[in-house]
């Protein structure tokens, strides 16, 4: 059986190695667009689709979303740092 947690995206939840962000002029330069379009990409996630699977507690899939609901393509190789979410305190 597999599990769906829906998680607000934070700083936190990415590791720390990402890059410094610097204009595109930069990124044109040093010949690394896909670079820039990635960090593009990762600036606009609002929320994480993390699907878990209750016979190994692996993680199959992870969907960044966008504000509009839209799902983001092309970051299914960002790691998350699941150790930093905190739990809802009602």
């Amino acid at each position: 059986m597999t599990h769906t947690l829906q998680i607000s995206n934070s700083n936190s939840l990415l590791d720390s190695n990402s890059q410094i962000e610097r204009n595109w002029f930069y990124y044109l330069f040093m010949g690394k667009l896909p670079e820039y379009n990635r960090l593009k990409k990762l600036k606009r996630i609002d929320y994480w689709w993390i699907e878990i699977d209750d016979l190994n507690n692996s993680i199959g899939r992870k969907i960044p979303f966008d504000a509009f609901k839209y799902p983001i393509s092309g970051l299914s190789d960002v790691k998350l740092n699941l150790n930093s979410i905190q739990p809802i305190k009602t």
